[in-house]
């Protein structure tokens, strides 16, 4: 009798999720991971546009000479 006395207040014991968090948080955890999205987008859209500038203008360099 004493296991299903036991297990009846364990069914009200509040366990702590930490990974449960607010609204607000959430949001900010989003708004974070959307501006590392953007910055990681925006370095590889430099980084692809600078390569065939760099490769014209060693083309014409080497054209030149």
């Amino acid at each position: 009798m004493k296991k299903a006395a036991f297990f009846s207040t364990l069914k009200y014991v509040r366990i702590p999720s930490p990974l449960t968090v607010n609204r607000n948080m959430r949001r900010f955890n989003m708004a974070e991971n959307d501006r590392k999205i953007f910055f990681s987008f925006n370095l590889f859209s430099v980084f692809l546009f600078t390569l065939p500038v760099v490769y014209l203008t060693k083309v014409s360099q080497h054209a030149n000479s």
